[in-house]
């Protein structure tokens, strides 16, 4: 088997398409191939479907919680993919999520009577930029 480059895609796609410029063809499979490699590079998982056609690039998993694991990872992955790409703005904050022993212990850090705590501590918490980064994990 050979190896194949993107220049061997190019007169199968103009077969395909005959009336889309040359030019159009080369600019559509660089942009796809260059997102499919970038995408496999920050570590995300690729799933391409057609007709006759299904290819899958990552891992499978055969334990269900494992996978849901693995699914909520790679879907935190893909949000941060997807704010980089639209060039969202970051609003400035730091988001962070507590856990139900983190919660009582800040629910047992708050003073009762006289002038509230201005300080509190909550453990070792995860900083995250985005939200629903954040709430996803």
């Amino acid at each position: 088997m050979q190896l194949k480059t993107i220049d061997d895609y190019y007169e199968d796609v103009r077969k395909l398409w005959p009336r889309l410029p040359e030019k159009d063809i080369r600019r559509i499979l660089n942009y796809g191939f260059r997102s499919l490699y970038l995408h496999n590079s920050y570590g995300g998982d690729t799933f391409i479907k057609d007709k006759d056609f299904l290819c899958y690039v990552g891992y499978l998993r055969n334990d269900s919680i494992k996978h849901f694991n693995y699914y909520v990872k790679k879907l935190a992955l893909k949000i941060r993919v997807l704010y980089k790409r639209r060039k969202i703005p970051w609003d400035g904050y730091y988001y962070f999520a507590l856990t139900d022993p983190q919660v009582e212990n800040y629910e047992s850090q708050k003073r009762k009577r006289g002038r509230p705590r201005k300080w509190f501590d909550y453990g070792q918490v995860m900083l995250y930029k985005i939200r629903e980064e954040c709430s996803l994990k």
